[in-house]
């Protein structure tokens, strides 16, 4: 019985993993954006430029391209952490 319950909830978890993103909040959207763009700005300083030193529109691509990269993270490790709940693994 507990079993079935706990699939039940995983099935909830992977519905909510396929969101679109537009159906996510404003707030948690602007979140990601706000990382993504933090990790471009530490990579370009990796790579010994600044934001000034490229121009706007290959920033901005820098940073959409972050941002699907950490969505996707997100979007992969939900279901592996419904996994982890369901059998009691912590880590």
């Amino acid at each position: 019985m507990a079993l079935k319950m706990n699939i039940k909830n995983l099935a909830n978890v992977r519905a909510i993993s396929k969101l679109p993103l537009k159906l996510y909040p404003k707030a948690v959207k602007q979140k990601i954006r706000s990382y993504a763009a933090k990790k471009v700005k530490k990579s370009l300083i990796i790579k010994g430029k600044t934001r000034e030193d490229i121009p706007a529109l290959e920033y901005e691509y820098l940073v959409v391209e972050e941002e699907i990269k950490i969505w996707q993270s997100i979007k992969d490790r939900s279901i592996g952490v419904a996994l982890m709940m369901i059998f009691g693994t912590t880590f």
